[in-house]
């Protein structure tokens, strides 16, 4: 009597709605600006989608904002409260108990859950909302049939299905977000790099000295420089160096001399090597090559 009361508080504002013994809940439309006697602790785990309009509910003390096409994962035991939904919404919702979630066994499959539940609203594309609707479709059709054990198989091979594909594409969009998180402060970390390259290497060409201004490890620099440009921390204070030595060149009242005192090489011979191996060509045949 208490659990079937709770399942009937809970969803007192879909409209439509279906169920499948006490397991399964499933209902084309939530009722237009109806809010939910709450707020309310969930007893189910509830797929629900937002397919126009805006809906907007507070999820354990959050506000979330569902802007269609969406879907919002709710786990068993969270808190909801309805805030406001737009006039024009529409939206659907499955349901399945925690005992029913058990037989399921996606909770061993995702191990990215506990973000998932924290991150609970996922932006449709296309192919996701064309999915969605095949397999709402199907299990509405399904807990219509008559409850029998092949009947009950096949909405329980559906619905694996169906979560199955949804968590997925949750963890999909949690890695990509992970992977342009990585990409902007890898960048970040790049564009400061190549700031105090230009301004320090011709005094400091080891690495250390950039991870220690940066607060980083040594191993971390190397790593994110040379994933985000491509080169080495390494390759690219010897370029700087170089184009700084280009430029000294130019300057035909500074002889090679000068300009290896002023990039502080220890003697010309070590700033001839080092010039030529970046460029192929000592100093003294890069300024013949301009024709000065």
């Amino acid at each position: 009597m208490g659990k079937n009361a709770n399942l009937i508080r809970d969803h007192v504002n879909l409209e439509d709605k279906v169920w499948y013994g006490t397991d399964i809940l499933i209902s084309r439309r939530l009722r237009d600006n109806a809010p939910l006697p709450g707020p309310i602790r969930c007893s189910m785990l509830s797929l629900v989608a937002c397919l126009k309009g805006t809906i907007t509910y507070k999820l354990n003390l959050k506000l979330m904002h569902w802007v269609a096409p969406s879907v919002t994962l709710i786990t068993p035991d969270s808190i909801l409260e309805h805030c406001d939904t737009s006039p024009d919404s529409e939206g659907c919702v499955i349901a399945v108990s925690s005992d029913f979630l058990k037989r399921l066994q996606i909770y061993s499959t995702y191990q990215s859950f506990a973000s998932i539940t924290s991150k609970p609203i996922m932006q449709l594309n296309q192919n996701d909302l064309d999915n969605f609707h095949l397999y709402f479709d199907l299990v509405y059709k399904l807990v219509h049939s008559p409850k029998t054990p092949l009947n009950d198989k096949l909405v329980l091979d559906v619905l694996q299905s169906f979560f199955n594909y949804f968590l997925h594409r949750y963890e999909e969009l949690e890695l990509h977000k992970e992977q342009e998180e990585f990409k902007s402060r890898g960048e970040y970390v790049c564009s400061e790099f190549m700031k105090l390259a230009n301004e320090y290497s011709v005094d400091r060409k080891d690495i250390g000295f950039y991870a220690d201004k940066l607060s980083l490890s040594e191993k971390y620099l190397s790593n994110v420089v040379k994933r985000v440009t491509g080169k080495s921390p390494t390759l690219w204070i010897r370029w700087i160096v170089v184009q700084k030595a280009t430029s000294l060149l130019f300057d035909l009242s500074k002889s090679i001399q000068q300009i290896s005192d002023e990039l502080n090489f220890a003697t010309p011979s070590h700033f001839t090597a080092y010039f030529k191996k970046e460029l192929g060509c000592t100093p003294k045949q890069y300024r013949k090559s301009l024709g000065m």
